[in-house]
């Protein structure tokens, strides 16, 4: 039978909040380099070990680090319809730049390309209306040439090919964004609508698995304690009965086969009395690791084996019970929800086969920078 937290203990369970932060304090590690000792006994009642249970256990913590893990599966699905932004930049010098028509026939084609400039000039020369425009020589056209370039302030750099600029930078943006992916929207859809009830249906059935074993824990505790308590007066009275007995065998009033039987229970009844606490030893350490408090923490059960017989329980009848547990266990919608998501994995599945939409956005830029620029500003009225 699972026992559940009825209303008035859960108010009962607020009221002491103040005195389960001061167990915590209690119960907390040590710092660093720092040891704690725990000869302060601490007194527990069944409300507080439960609420202890319900804050400190590990595998309440663990599910709800699932719960987490669930919204962070959840928004990472979503993240998948984000536009993908990619931003790329190169940068190229070229320290020696080679003529690739270098050991061919056109080879030296670029340096031909003087020759071509003078007689061009040589052929306007003869072919205009000037009659002062007559033809020049070669190295007078040089000459003329590089006098026009220093008064310009141009500097050419010489090189093996002329088209070639040693600078070169490129950038570019490119951004993509999903329009339509079955896979991650109805993933996501269903996740985000079913991942979450079915990690706190777990959180829900753990609690409640948690509260009945701490409460048998507790209870089998108390009984231990009180088992304890009574062999120890049970020891202590066979014990007075064997000091009587052996008196009397003394006076010669009793037979000795009376002593030897007090002294023969005397001694069962102490291994009796052992193995009790150490039952109870136990008990107290299976309650503390449920609680998950230190296990050298000194701690007294405060409570009545008779309390749970005091309650009123309201009678039901087996139907009654069975539709109330096929509604209420958390673990049942747990199976329930299971079943919507081995549906949404199907449907996920299926949509491997629909087509996915893109938009896609790209974006370059390619810039040539020569090393040397020079800008001259000049006045076309200055002769």
């Amino acid at each position: 039978m699972i026992l559940s937290i009825t209303p008035s203990r859960l108010a009962k369970l607020t009221m002491r909040t103040s005195l389960f932060l001061i167990l915590v304090f209690l119960f907390s590690p040590p710092a660093t380099g720092q040891v704690k000792t725990t000869t302060d006994q601490v007194v527990l009642t069944l409300d507080e070990a439960i609420q202890i249970a319900l804050v400190s256990n590990l595998a309440i913590k663990s599910q709800r680090l699932d719960l987490d893990n669930a919204q962070a599966l959840i928004g990472e699905g979503w993240a998948e319809l984000f536009p993908q932004i990619d931003v790329s930049s190169s940068f190229t010098r070229n320290v020696r730049t080679v003529n690739p028509f270098a050991g061919s026939q056109a080879g030296g084609f670029f340096q031909t390309l003087g020759f071509i400039d003078w007689l061009a000039y040589n052929e306007q020369s003869r072919t205009d209306s000037d009659p002062n425009s007559n033809p020049i020589a070669l190295v007078d056209f040089f000459e003329r040439q590089q006098e026009g370039l220093e008064e310009a302030g141009i500097v050419l750099e010489s090189s093996d090919n002329p088209f070639s600029v040693p600078n070169i930078y490129r950038a570019g943006v490119s951004v993509s964004q999903k329009l339509f992916d079955g896979r991650v929207i109805f993933g996501a859809k269903g996740a985000a609508k079913w991942l979450e009830p079915f990690t706190e249906a777990a959180i829900s059935r753990q609690e409640q698995l948690l509260v009945n074993d701490v409460k048998s824990a507790f209870y089998f505790s108390l009984l231990a304690q009180q088992q304890v308590s009574v062999l120890e007066q049970s020891v202590q009275r066979a014990d007075r009965t064997r000091e009587e007995l052996a008196r009397q065998v003394t006076a010669g009033t009793t037979p000795k086969y009376q002593r030897l039987s007090a002294e023969v229970e005397l001694a069962n009844l102490e291994t009796s009395f052992l193995e009790a606490q150490n039952a109870s030893a136990a008990s107290f350490d299976q309650l503390k690791l449920l609680l998950g408090i230190p296990a050298d923490q000194s701690i007294r059960l405060r409570g009545d084996l008779e309390a749970e017989l005091n309650i009123d329980f309201q009678p039901a009848s087996i139907d009654e019970s069975a539709v109330m547990a096929v509604q209420n266990r958390p673990d049942l919608e747990q199976a329930r929800i299971g079943v919507e998501l081995e549906r949404l994995q199907l449907r996920v599945a299926r949509s491997e086969y629909l087509p996915d939409v893109s938009a896609f956005l790209n974006m370059n830029y390619v810039g040539n920078v020569p090393d040397n620029r020079t800008s001259t500003i000049s006045d076309p009225t200055d002769p």
